[in-house]
């Protein structure tokens, strides 16, 4: 008995134990239950997929029965939201984003991800606060202050703009992105050596950052600097601005795309922001889902080609002649890669094979017509520059090739009408300037030569070298500078 009663208040705190976990089970259950319900009311009507990939529409079926029931029923409108959103059906994607933030108000990815949708629309005034409420819920997520921001300086609401930026640089004291957006806010209100500043120390950070090299250019000009905006503006060339990186919305491509289309543009935005591998997952999966495709194999053979894996580059572009064997753009990039793997027959052999398949493109009887300058086949270079011209008759460089073709036969009138033609089809084109403008040097005409030289220096395509050698050309012909 004695045992018995020293037993009772251990057998007494497991039951009440026990009752308390049964109670606290329950009521996880009933919430859950209850939260289950919610989402099953609100699962979007599926929208029209004729034409969708067969896995798209399994996946969204799949989801959809999860959401139905009452274990995972949240995690599915979750991915319900992502598929949506990765394949272009917004107003489903905010549906399940606005039912998310109601029952996981303090997860930032919802409000992140729903005020992407609104700000891609102009919906600026719908985005700010949830940008707002998601840089307040993950502060360390600099990309949703950086989004606050960009939304309040086009609002016009440059002080809060500039504060936000700050903000961000206070976590990251180089962002060159929150500098970029510190210039402009200061270029807003006329603070034009303050932007200079910002814009300094955006460039100290990334000597490349298109960005800040580009607005640059603009303070410069402001100041007068002209030899400074020419400088960068050579620099910046042909290249653009590049957005940052925002992992929430980017990587919502590679899992849950299923659209061949949206997955190529978006290889294209990696491949110019620098991010090279990832550019070549998102177009794997797009072949992987549309293999009878040419573009998108045409697409990875360029990214193999540009890194010199000329193997897979083949690769691509073979099986992209054979989907498309009418696909032009294709043929063009094999032949490059046989001329760069220095396999000069399998080059003139796949591009004669080419011109079979597509007897219609320009550029292959630019190809061509090149291939036959080399070999000094002047007649017949001509012929199919020529029917280049024909073919795409406002691009300025089969024009350019026929004046050399014609320079190499003597036929001086010819080739300078060709290179006058160049320049009515593109203004300004420089390779037609500078060998205009020699062409007047040697004839003696200092007015045209001046004249021609001064369109040149205007030019920010244009060789620096050339201009020299051209000025230096000009100086020991008429004894004066142009």
């Amino acid at each position: 008995m004695t045992r018995l009663r020293a037993r009772r208040p251990a057998v007494v705190v497991l039951a009440v134990a026990i009752v308390l976990l049964g109670a606290s089970a329950v009521g996880w259950g009933v919430r859950q239950w209850s939260r289950s319900r919610i989402v099953h009311a609100a699962i979007p009507a599926r929208p029209d997929q004729a034409g969708w990939h067969p896995a798209f529409s399994a996946r969204l079926a799949e989801a959809e029965t999860r959401a139905q029931g009452w274990s995972d029923a949240v995690t599915a409108m979750e991915e319900l939201g992502a598929l949506y959103h990765a394949n272009g059906f917004f107003a489903e994607a905010v549906a399940c984003y606005e039912l998310l933030i109601r029952l996981e108000p303090r997860d930032a990815r919802w409000h992140h991800a729903l005020a992407s949708i609104h700000s891609t629309f102009g919906r600026l005034e719908e985005a700010e606060p949830l940008y707002a409420e998601a840089s307040n819920l993950a502060p360390d997520y600099l990309p949703a202050g950086l989004r606050l921001a960009d939304v309040r300086l086009k609002a016009n609401r440059v002080r809060e703009a500039a504060t936000t930026y700050g903000e961000v640089l206070q976590r990251e004291t180089s962002h060159p992105y929150a500098l970029l957006g510190l210039a402009r806010c200061a270029i807003t209100e006329g603070n034009w050596r303050e932007a200079r500043a910002f814009l300094q120390r955006a460039i100290a950070s990334d000597a490349e950052f298109i960005g800040g090299l580009s607005l640059m250019i603009t303070v410069h000009e402001h100041f007068g600097e002209t030899e400074e905006a020419t400088r960068l503006r050579a620099k910046v060339g042909n290249r653009e601005f590049v957005d940052y990186a925002d992992p929430w919305i980017d990587e919502l491509a590679e899992e849950y795309c299923y659209d061949g289309y949206r997955l190529s543009v978006a290889s294209a935005i990696a491949r110019h922001a620098g991010d090279v591998p990832r550019a070549i997952r998102l177009l794997q999966r797009a072949i992987q889902l549309a293999p009878d495709v040419a573009a998108y194999r045409r697409h990875l053979g360029r990214i193999y080609h540009a890194m010199r894996n000329y193997p897979a580059a083949v690769e691509q572009l073979q099986n992209a002649t054979r989907v498309d064997p009418g696909d032009s753009d294709s043929w063009v990039v094999l032949v490059e890669v046989y001329a760069a793997m220095g396999q000069s027959a399998a080059s003139e052999q796949t591009l004669a094979t080419a011109l079979k398949a597509c007897p219609g493109s320009a550029a292959l009887h630019q190809m061509w017509g090149r291939r036959l300058l080399q070999k000094r086949r002047y007649p017949e270079a001509i012929a199919a520059l020529q029917e280049s011209k024909r073919l795409r008759p406002n691009e300025a460089v089969a024009y350019i090739d026929l004046a050399q073709a014609y320079f190499a036969l003597g036929r001086v009138e010819a080739g300078t009408n060709e290179l006058r033609a160049a320049l009515t089809v593109l203004p300004g084109q420089p390779v037609a300037l500078t060998i205009l403008a020699s062409h007047a040097i040697n004839s003696g005409d200092e007015r045209e030569a001046r004249r021609l030289i001064a369109q040149l220096r205007q030019q920010t395509r244009a060789s620096r070298d050339d201009l020299s050698q051209l000025e230096r050309q000009f100086a020991a012909a008429f004894g004066v500078l142009p």
